[in-house]
């Protein structure tokens, strides 16, 4: 696999492909996640998505209806509200009445000749509170009817299409994410198997030299890599306690794939350094607790005996079970020092 991978140009492109099955990624379990806040897999899918739809939807026509009704109360022009809402050609019939069921505004011929069990498909209504030109409050309310059927092809028509779609894909888009994964890991392992070759020839042009991040030691490079891991994770939880994600959907999506694609990022660094420490050697001898035993015991005379004659595997073992350790032991203390300030 790593001969697929050569030059530079290769490189690149292994990882623009990379990052850009990581947006799929990010894409699709958006998309899997919002089946899922819409019950799609739950059986009643289309019934539930549908009525929250046509709320949502109704519930936006109120302001514009009401800023109608003051205009139609002051005596002005409201024609363009009708061409808008022509009952030929329009989904949504409304219906504006005072508390004494007299009829401020409608766009219906005869609203008594709708029979609300056949004739509407989805009904909203709201209590009107409005003053007209005189400044006397009017009070009524407002109804807004979906039309059985939806035989216009506006918005509310295609929120029912796109309903249906998401029905039918509901089950294909967890496989299409499985593709997606699985790609991103292979691609992700090419690039990892044609990164930084050693070489013993230094004249060698395919030879690619240790980078920075390379000499960096693993252990404190693993600490700074789960550290932007976790801020990054942080950020996405605030975006949603922020109610970004009921206020502005769209805002919170387009933040959450930026935020993932830094994630995405911050692995493949790390994959790739991974790579060429391995192809390097120094797995284990770059680590500040390698570091510090070598310290010990070449201070103690015994540099050459114990921990640096066990076999490698063993090395890497007990380097990152001391790693492991050291991070439980931080753990505690951060957490008895919260015990104690709760207390």
């Amino acid at each position: 696999m790593r001969y697929m991978i050569k030059s530079l140009s290769d490189k690149i492109t292994a990882i623009f492909i990379y990052l850009l099955l990581s947006v799929l990624c990010v894409a699709m379990f958006l998309a899997i996640d919002c089946l899922i806040e819409y019950h799609f897999y739950a059986g009643d899918g289309i019934q539930y998505s549908t009525r929250e739809a046509m709320r949502v939807k109704t519930n936006e026509e109120f302001d514009i209806i009401e800023h109608y009704t003051v205009l139609k109360l002051a005596g002005e022009d409201v024609s363009d509200l009708f061409t808008k809402y022509a009952e030929s050609r329009s989904n949504i019939l409304f219906l504006v009445c005072d508390e004494t069921g007299n009829t401020l505004l409608t766009n219906m011929d005869n609203p008594a000749a709708y029979d609300p069990q056949t004739a509407f498909e989805f009904t909203n209504e709201k209590p009107l509170n409005i003053c007209d030109s005189s400044g006397n409050i009017v009070r009524g309310t407002v109804s807004v009817h979906v039309r059985k059927g939806l035989p216009a092809k506006d918005s509310y028509r295609l929120a029912i299409n796109l309903i249906k779609t998401a029905n039918v894909i509901k089950y294909p888009i967890l496989f299409v994410l499985f593709f997606f994964v699985i790609a991103m890991i292979l691609v992700l392992g090419m690039l990892m198997s044609g990164i930084s070759q050693r070489s013993k020839n230094d004249q060698d042009p395919n030879a690619v030299p240790e980078r920075f991040i390379d000499k960096i030691p693993f252990d404190l490079m693993i600490i700074i890599m789960a550290a932007i891991i976790a801020i990054v994770g942080l950020l996405m939880i605030l975006t949603s306690v922020a109610d970004i994600k009921q206020n502005n959907l769209v805002l919170w999506n387009a933040l959450f794939m930026i935020l993932s694609l830094v994630v995405a990022s911050v692995t493949l660094l790390f994959s790739l350094s991974l790579a060429t420490r391995i192809k390097y050697g120094h797995v284990y001898r770059n680590t500040l607790v390698f570091k510090l035993i070598a310290g010990i015991r070449k201070r103690a005379g015994k540099a050459n005996d114990g921990y640096f004659k066990v076999r490698f595997i063993s090395k890497v073992l007990i380097t990152i079970g001391l790693i492991f350790c050291m991070e439980i032991a931080v753990t505690l203390v951060f957490l008895l020092q919260y015990k104690i300030h709760q207390n």
